[in-house]
């Protein structure tokens, strides 16, 4: 019998994320890097503006569910391929608890 855990990949690659942008509405990205306070997604060929408020909605799979979590950020880069780096100061503790195993130290 598989390990329970095992089902559970703690990369930070792939965990689909939606941002609710102001200009736009709701944009669709995946996760590229997790780190304390950053978070680095891919938008496809979606350019987000420089120092924009953005609420990031991520579902963090878990064993036999989803847990949805949101962080208030801020965009601090954005490159015309649509990847963009997202900076927030504070989070839930049941966020933060939830994104441990997805955190790179660099």
């Amino acid at each position: 019998m598989k390990d329970l855990n095992s089902q559970i990949t703690a990369s930070p690659q792939g965990i689909s994320v939606v941002l609710n942008y102001g200009p736009l509405g709701f944009v669709r990205a995946v996760t590229e890097h997790i780190s304390h306070n950053l978070i680095q997604v891919n938008t496809g060929s979606i350019t987000l503006n420089h120092q924009t408020e953005v609420e990031i909605v991520m579902s963090i799979p878990g064993i036999g569910h989803s847990e949805h979590h949101r962080i208030s950020a801020q965009v601090e880069h954005c490159d015309e391929s649509g990847h963009a780096l997202l900076s927030f100061r504070r989070c839930c503790k049941k966020t933060m608890l939830a994104l441990q195993p997805y955190l790179t130290l660099h």
